[in-house]
């Protein structure tokens, strides 16, 4: 016999349309009257949160768990890294390295390719990968086109499907 979640209450008052991704109330908790209809308000990380007696759940999670049958027990990744896209084809479990290395890449600085660095007293390039929260050393190149080559194989090589080159 299944020992029901506590947070499992929520399912009974929540609807999903895993084409769109969106959540919707389909009928009210209690005496604070809740519209039906679109649920969840997108918060300052991105994220889709849903708050519900006190508590404050994930849409993706709580998609995740209509439909495969259970809670996650891993990060979910957000495959396009749209916060807010919880289509479930956009969703997948990872652990941390892997979620990390599908995260959004932003480095104004020099406008290098992610994992591409320069030597600005040699004016050499250099690459280097972080796996499993150690940094690895890929090589120094002359150009940043040769470093990101060997970043984009090391990083297809450590995480897979989940590498993110650009």
């Amino acid at each position: 016999m299944r020992v029901p979640n506590d947070d499992d209450e929520i399912l009974d008052f929540i609807g999903y349309d895993p084409t769109t991704g969106l959540l919707s109330w389909v009928k009210s908790p209690g005496p604070r009257r809740i519209r039906i209809g679109k649920a969840g308000n997108v918060s300052r990380d991105g994220y889709v949160r849903i708050g519900f007696r006190f508590k404050q759940f994930s849409a993706h999670r709580i998609a995740w768990r209509i439909v495969t049958g259970k809670w996650p027990t891993q990060e979910i990744d957000h495959i396009n890294n749209n916060r807010a896209d919880n289509r479930i084809e956009n969703l997948r479990l990872a652990d941390r390295s892997q979620n990390s290395s599908n995260r959004h890449y932003n480095r104004p600085k020099h406008n290098l390719p992610r994992g591409v660095y320069l030597n600005e007293w040699s004016q050499r390039y250099f690459a280097r990968i972080y796996h499993l929260g150690k940094q690895q050393s890929l090589g120094t190149y002359d150009t940043p086109e040769q470093a990101a080559e060997a970043y984009a194989i090391a990083a297809q090589k450590l995480f897979g499907a989940f590498a993110r080159v650009a």
